[in-house]
């Protein structure tokens, strides 16, 4: 960071990483409702700048449970290098709304609910009960959600598992695959990330569905040495476009 004016400083500056969690929920609107945005701070992090040097630097650690950067349609996660002035603030505690029940009528059953990315889901699910229907899928899913709304991020299908009328005598079997750059879940004061297992009911009216959450475990990114690998680089004299590099030094 460098203060351009040290007198106008005087030990008031702060210096922070901090991490914006922008949310889509319901408001009133013209007699109805709309989509609108907001904001959260998710995580920050803040030091008290020296008013005395005009160049400072700082660095920040940022813990394994904090949000990760992420853009899509009802959840978003930003992360900046940010400088402010403190003055007197509030902050409101989160609400958290419990999820409520429903009466079970499409039984699933998972190998198992923990995986790492890459790895494939299998499972098993039937109805409870004679029902009518058209077909039976499953789906992984990634579903990024709010208080007012939820999307699906990212999506895997089985493709039809069945057609017809379903028998609560029949398990039916599906195998879904994870993709190998599968991000990890999350949870924050306004919205969450999660991977889920969905089986669908196309039924003549309303489908009927059967969710089940996994628990996705981070696989760590193996080691490197720090030595820059044998081939073609960016020439760091400017010289020429490409420069070879033999691996060595």
């Amino acid at each position: 960071m460098r203060i351009t004016d040290v007198s106008k400083a005087a030990n008031r500056v702060d210096v922070g990483l901090v991490c914006t969690e922008y949310y889509d929920h319901r408001v009133r609107s013209d007699g109805g409702t709309a989509r609108a945005t907001g904001e959260a701070v998710a995580f920050e992090c803040w030091e008290r700048a020296s008013g005395a040097a005009p160049h400072q630097s700082f660095a920040f650690g940022i813990p394994e449970e904090a949000p990760f950067s992420y853009e899509a349609s009802a959840v978003a996660y930003a992360w900046k290098a940010s400088a402010r002035i403190p003055e007197a603030m509030r902050s409101d505690p989160a609400r958290h709304r419990p999820a409520l029940g429903a009466a079970v009528s499409l039984e699933l059953r998972l190998e198992r609910v923990e995986y790492r990315p890459g790895e494939t889901v299998r499972g098993w699910t039937r109805t409870v009960l004679p029902r009518r229907a058209r077909s039976l899928e499953a789906f992984l899913v990634y579903r990024e959600k709010t208080r007012d709304y939820e999307d699906a991020a990212y999506v895997v299908r089985s493709g039809p598992l069945h057609h017809g009328d379903l028998s609560p005598d029949r398990w039916l079997e599906f195998a879904l695959t994870l993709p190998a750059d599968a991000l990890p879940a999350h949870r924050s004061a306004h919205g969450e990330l999660y991977w889920e297992t969905d089986v669908k009911v196309d039924e003549f009216g309303p489908d009927t569905h059967a969710r089940q959450r996994l628990d996705l475990v981070a696989v760590r990114p193996p080691e490197t040495s720090g030595v820059v690998p044998a081939g073609w680089h960016v020439d760091p004299s400017g010289q020429h476009r490409s420069r070879w590099w033999d691996g060595s030094a």
